[in-house]
């Protein structure tokens, strides 16, 4: 592997834990189409993909349904669902020692920026971020391929094989693979990580400490 310079951190499975908060938005948002999710946890397939990809090809909602889906789901997430998540163990401890290598570290997530701006912020960690780099509510930058090219474009001096995404799911791995970086996985997430084997990961790290023990 390349010596990395940028680090970019998926949000949701990789930096918090955010499926409970994203699950119950989800089968509320459901529960107006008439679909009932009695256990959320069984919809953790939420967690990372763009929300009109999941509601369109897991409940074949037609493109309006999605757009009030979304909304919906929205409703509740601002409400409820974004602090209904937590920090996964030693990830602030572990930013602080990546910066104090002198890496730059952003944040790539397909969740909307703002909402990003908000969770970092809710734990404390803002300030450990070079970059905070999310979709749009309104606009084209909806998902993973489309945020990190948002990214690599906000960060200009820095080579391609000098970026790493690390992330939790198949749509990073996708992503990165998309836009010519290395994509890092981790195991503690929602992922599928076969798939991410497959789309091809440089290693897999099975806590935050084993992801900073990638980055000397």
């Amino acid at each position: 592997m390349d010596k990395k310079t940028l680090l970019l951190f998926d949000l949701d499975g990789t930096i918090t834990n955010s499926a409970p908060g994203i699950t119950k938005s989800a089968a509320y948002a459901l529960s107006h189409f008439g679909i009932e999710v009695e256990d959320p946890s069984t919809i953790s397939f939420f967690v990372g993909p763009p929300l009109e990809y999941t509601f369109e090809t897991r409940y074949g909602l037609s493109k309006e349904q999605v757009t009030d889906a979304v909304t919906y789901f929205r409703e509740y997430y601002r409400k409820k669902g974004w602090n209904d998540c937590s920090l996964f163990p030693d990830t602030k401890e572990t930013l602080e020692n990546l910066k104090k290598k002198g890496y730059r570290i952003a944040l790539a997530s397909s969740k909307n920026e703002p909402m990003c701006i908000q969770i970092l912020t809710h734990f404390g960690l803002i300030s450990l971020f070079d970059g905070v780099y999310g979709a749009e509510t309104v606009g084209a930058r909806r998902d993973k391929i489309s945020v990190l090219r948002y990214a690599l474009e906000n960060n200009p001096a820095v080579p391609k094989k000098e970026a790493i995404l690390i992330g939790d799911t198949e749509y990073d791995a996708e992503g990165a693979a998309a836009v010519g970086i290395d994509c890092l996985g981790v195991s503690f997430g929602c992922g599928d990580l076969e798939a991410m084997k497959r789309i091809g990961v440089v290693g897999m790290a099975g806590s935050m400490k084993k992801v900073e023990a990638f980055f000397p």
